[in-house]
């Protein structure tokens, strides 16, 4: 009989209710001295995948197409191997008093030489972060067993904003999109491998919630598109 990933979930009570859309009671870490903002995601933001995780048995194919009033975002993902995967499809937004884990939600951060990332991923802390968290951020995964596949359509509106897990600020002042914006490019993380405790793993009815920052970032995979120019 096959093993699930959702089989080796512990089943906890579920906190969806006290997730927010970064950590709960960030606390600064500041001190009096003030540094120079941060300008640009890629100075303070999150940094590129270093993909220390192999590429999984996947087939992806995503089409990126940029419009007047948005970036359409097609892609499909099949598992062609004989595990399960972890898929990274769900970003949080505010929904009423709570939090909900949406799958045509992306985060927005900022990349070299004026590219900016729509991203469906999770990201590792970011380097030298003053901020303290007293629960890390989450995103919410889909379970892709071996043979299934997984499609999603998506737009992200125009003019972009930046959306990160850690918020624009990690002590050092707010962080900026890239000015001007020359590209556009779409992650999607892929987690694969036997789960841990320290991935932070939470079920809810959509899926599979897990941590930034914690120990699924290591195991994950990022895949992404070529860099589409935006006119």
């Amino acid at each position: 009989m096959t093993t699930t990933v959702a089989d080796d979930v512990r089943r906890r009570v579920a906190r969806l209710a006290a997730a927010t859309l970064v950590a709960l009671l960030a606390v600064s870490g500041c001190s009096d001295t003030q540094e120079e903002p941060v300008e640009t995601s890629t100075e303070g933001g999150p940094a590129a995948p270093p993909q220390e995780a192999p590429r999984p048995d996947v087939d992806f194919d995503v089409e990126v197409n940029p419009g007047p009033d948005a970036i359409s975002v097609s892609w499909s993902l099949t598992n062609t191997g004989a595990a399960p995967l972890l898929v990274v499809d769900r970003v949080p937004r505010a929904s009423g008093a709570s939090v909900a884990y949406d799958p045509e939600v992306t985060y927005v951060v900022g990349a070299d030489d004026g590219t900016v990332q729509v991203a469906q991923r999770l990201y590792d802390l970011p380097e030298g972060d003053r901020i303290s968290y007293a629960q890390l951020p989450r995103a919410g995964a889909t379970e892709l067993a071996p043979g299934d596949s997984l499609e999603r359509d998506l737009e992200v509106p125009l003019p972009l904003v930046r959306a990160s897990p850690w918020g624009d600020d990690i002590g050092f002042g707010s962080i900026e999109l890239p000015d001007p914006v020359t590209s556009v490019q779409y992650c999607l993380g892929v987690v694969a491998g036997d789960p841990e405790p320290a991935w932070g793993l939470d079920r809810t009815d959509d899926g599979i919630l897990l941590n930034h920052g914690g120990g699924a970032v290591a195991a994950q995979h990022v895949l992404c598109s070529d860099p589409i120019p935006l006119d």
